[in-house]
């Protein structure tokens, strides 16, 4: 499966870059929504990992204009705003989004999701 991670947090998409490689996946990095939808227009990916807080570009933004991007994309939307996870996370799945996790997740958490993805 071709997964875009969009999340500014560098250190989280590094390591979950990493780690979807090692499960067989591709994956590519975004630092934010606007950096995302441009490697959509290159790549159009099965599967976008994004966070709801980023600079320039929020997940929830990204979201909206995926959908005339890359519709097929499917969508898992990640947030560690705790105050703001929840509204922000049903926000999401009104958007599209197929799934959400709140941060911190598991590695297994992020994996059983991918693989639900796949099945879809």
């Amino acid at each position: 499966m071709n997964i875009l991670i969009v999340d500014d947090d560098e250190l989280l998409t590094l390591i979950l870059r990493d780690f979807l490689v090692e499960q067989g996946h591709q994956a590519l990095v975004a630092m934010n929504g606007r950096e995302g939808l441009l490697r959509c227009e290159e790549a159009a990916p099965d599967l976008a990992i994004v966070d709801i807080f980023m600079p320039e570009m929020d997940g929830l933004e990204f979201i909206q204009n995926l959908q005339e991007i890359s519709p097929e994309t499917r969508v898992i939307a990640i947030t560690g705003m705790y105050q703001a996870a929840e509204w922000s996370l049903r926000a999401a799945e009104q958007l599209g989004a197929a799934a959400v996790l709140e941060k911190p997740f598991s590695f297994q958490d992020i994996a059983a999701e991918v693989e639900r993805m796949a099945l879809h």
